[in-house]
């Protein structure tokens, strides 16, 4: 049996007003996100979860969430179909739904996913979502 892992929690949001998502989309993300650095991190390791506020793509204004694991990162094999259905590394007992349903989630948010992934540092899943700007942050 595993023993613990330490989970680091670091959030940079102003506030909860910013986003106007549905909460059980962005909890299922979570979730998946979550669950798949658990089973990836090793004995004793350290799973961070991160937020961001005011990242800007072209005009869109996003939040960052960024789950990071000290697993043993993903093959390029892997990482070329990362959200394609059925496609796990855990074996037979995981449906390699998890990541295939937060791309879905992710995308009906219209909001976007990146994964970093290598053996030297583990993974790190960054997920954008749109937020809501504030009349102060609209740039004139």
């Amino acid at each position: 049996m595993k023993s613990a892992l330490v989970l680091a929690l670091n959030t940079n949001l102003l506030s909860a007003k910013h986003l106007s998502i549905s909460k059980n989309k962005l909890k299922q993300i979570l979730i998946n996100l979550i669950k798949n650095a658990m089973e990836a991190s090793p004995v004793g390791g350290k799973i961070t979860i991160s937020t961001k506020n005011n990242i800007y793509f072209g005009t869109g204004g996003f939040i960052e969430i960024k789950v990071e694991d000290q697993g043993p990162g993903m093959p390029e094999e892997v990482l070329r179909q990362l959200y394609a259905p059925l496609v796990s590394t855990k074996g037979k007992d995981h449906s390699g739904l998890g990541l295939t349903i937060c791309k879905s989630l992710i995308d009906e948010l219209k909001g976007m996913i990146r994964c970093d992934s290598s053996a030297a540092t583990g993974t790190v899943f960054h997920v954008f979502l749109p937020k809501i700007l504030l009349k102060s942050e609209r740039k004139m």
